[in-house]
Formats: C-alpha cells, structure tokens, sequence
C-alpha cells in the first residue's frame, strides 16, 4: 500500500503547530500532505475530480477566465515536478521501513526564525535552499526526458522555476531536444525546446516571515551551469522576499500563468512543458481548473516527484462551472491525466476520476 508521508511524520514528531502569520493556516502541514513519494506500486483512488463543489475565499474572480485571448492557440500545458524530495533522516528511514527501498532523496537544509539556512551538503549555486538532486532524482529526470519526447502534441516551450533542482530536472530532456536538433531531426515548431525560460513566477514557496528568504542565482550564474538557459527571457512576475500567505502565492501563481499562457498564444504554441515545485504545482492545478477548495490543505491536485500532469483547454464534452457543455471558448483548462514514474523506471498513468 503506498505510504503516507502525513500520517508518517505525524508519528515521529506529533502534530505540527507551526502556523502561517496573520492567516492562521498551517503551512508546514500544506507542505507535508502535498508531497508525495516516487514508489507507489497501486494507484491511489481518486487523485483528482472533474468537478467541485468547493467556493472559492477569493472573491468572485476565480469564475472569470484567465486565459482568453484571441487566437488560443495553446492546446496543453505539461506540469512537471523535480526528482524526488522528502525529508531526510528519520522520516526517510520511515519510508525505508515502509516500501523497503532506500531513501535516496534530494539533499535539505534548515531554518532558523532569524532566517539562517544552512545546508549540509554543499550547492552548486551557493545558496543552502538551492540543492542539487541526488544520484536517484537524476535517474528519474532522465527517465522524464523520455516520457516527455514521446507526448502529443509534442512540447514546444520549456519553462523552470530557476532553482537548480527544477533546472536539473528539465536538463536531461532539453538536451536530447539539442541532440535532435543537431541531427536535424527535430520538427520546427519544437525549436524553442533546446532552451529554457527561467520563470519566477514558479519558484518555490516559502512562508511569510519577518525576514528575506534565498533568491535564485542570476541568470548570468546559472546559463553557466546550465548552457541551455536562455538570458533573455525575463519573467513577469516574482515571488516576494519575506515569503507569501496562501492567498499571495495563489495570486502570484495565477498571475505568472496568465502571462505565460497569453505568451504562448502570441507565439502560436500549441503545447509547453513548466517544471516547478510542490505547493506551486498544487496550486497550478487549482488555477488552470477554477477548483478552489475552502481549505488550503484539501488533497485534490497530485504532485509527484518528477511525476507529469496534463492540462488540456476547454473540454468539448465537459460540463463549464454552470452547467453547459465547454466548448473550449472560456480557455479554461481540466485535469486530464496524471503520470508518475515507477521504481521499475515506467510510468503509471493516473486517470481523474
């Protein structure tokens, strides 16, 4: 049966208390129930529904579409995760003693409340909340480059959080996209996959605190670790230095894919890959569908490390929010499928209930 992380750590350490300021949400317990581990051998039911029921506690804006623009001509957006990322020691061992795999995770770091993080293996980049994947979150980046080549329509952008985990992850695909390139197998449309859009809107979520929370390195320092990244591109829309309530990163969520969504439809693409984080991935569900729950921590949207969701435009024979069949005009997206790897080096499919 697959192992539930909450339930794990709950064990451990008891209940957590840690609360978000002003908005009283548990943002350590969010954090915990959205991730998810890479060795689930059963699908777990019902991941996912069509419909809510749910109203949103963010005002009348969520029924009105975000993603009209006069030519549409984006089809599906592909969200991807990181390689796998779960607390280490004694949860780890936990997951051990559950699945009989060992835990070979990304590295972590800690906090302080005076807003110290330190790491204990070294980043690339320098910055402790900046860790690279480890041997096993390279293997399953590389196991992602593969599923992501063999998808229709076939991706035509590429977009990353610009932390070095996100970038690490999409490398391995954007380099056999190169590959093609270079033996002129690769079709036109796809040109722009040989590089990749650091968006900001996408980074991860840190919580609002008194003090400043590590920035990504700059585009000059990470086109060096990763030649493919493209140093022009400048993304619309930021996180905020002393971190964000729930309701600032659906915000900033919302924005960024708003912008990234008109852009690909200026551009004529018909499909992108976004490689991002927990939380934001969760959230990314939400605002594509319009389904926002009345708790933040409600399990609906998956985020499997280095698992893919797909998104598809308008629904032809799904039903919009009031009832009417959505012909696709609203450009409001739905959950289509979930995809994540298996230990054996597949992947499972994960259809919405």
């Amino acid at each position: 049966m697959p192992v539930d992380p909450v339930s794990c750590w709950q064990q451990l350490v008891g209940p957590l208390t840690y609360h978000t300021p002003r908005l009283g949400l548990p943002r350590d317990l969010y954090h915990l129930i959205i991730i998810h581990h890479r060795s689930v051998t059963k699908a777990p039911s019902c991941p996912v529904k069509e419909r809510s029921t749910h109203q949103t506690r963010f005002g009348p804006w969520y029924k009105e579409s975000l993603f009209t623009t006069p030519t549409m001509s984006l089809e599906k957006i592909y969200i991807v995760r990181h390689g796998v990322s779960l607390p280490l020691n004694r949860l780890a061992l936990t997951y051990k003693t559950h699945t009989g795999l060992p835990p070979k995770f990304r590295t972590t770091w800690t906090v302080d409340n005076k807003g110290n993080y330190q790491s204990h293996i070294p980043s690339p980049t320098g910055i402790p909340a900046d860790p690279p994947l480890t041997s096993h979150g390279i293997e399953q980046a590389a196991e992602l480059a593969a599923h992501l080549a063999t998808l229709t329509p076939a991706v035509e952008a590429v977009y990353s959080s610009p932390y070095y985990r996100c970038l690490q992850t999409i490398d391995p695909f954007v380099k056999r996209q190169a590959a093609a390139a270079a033996a002129g197998t690769l079709p036109a449309r796809a040109a722009d996959t040989v590089r990749v859009r650091g968006e900001h809107g996408v980074c991860e979520w840190f919580g609002a605190a008194p003090f400043a929370h590590p920035q990504p390195a700059d585009a000059a320092e990470l086109s060096g670790l990763f030649p493919a990244y493209d140093t022009e591109y400048v993304s619309p829309v930021r996180p905020r230095e002393r971190g964000e309530t729930y309701a600032q990163l659906v915000a900033r969520v919302r924005a960024a894919m708003s912008a990234l969504i008109r852009r690909c439809d200026k551009e004529g693409r018909r499909s992108v890959v976004v490689c991002s984080h927990a939380a934001v991935i969760i959230v990314l569900g939400r605002v594509l569908t319009g389904q926002y729950p009345d708790e933040m921590d409600h399990e609906d949207f998956k985020a499997f490390t280095c698992g893919l969701s797909v998104y598809a435009r308008g629904g032809g024979d799904k039903e919009s929010s009031d009832g009417e069949p959505d012909t696709g005009e609203s450009g409001r997206f739905f959950s289509i499928l979930v995809f994540f790897p298996l230990p054996s080096g597949e992947f499972a499919s994960l259809k919405d209930c």
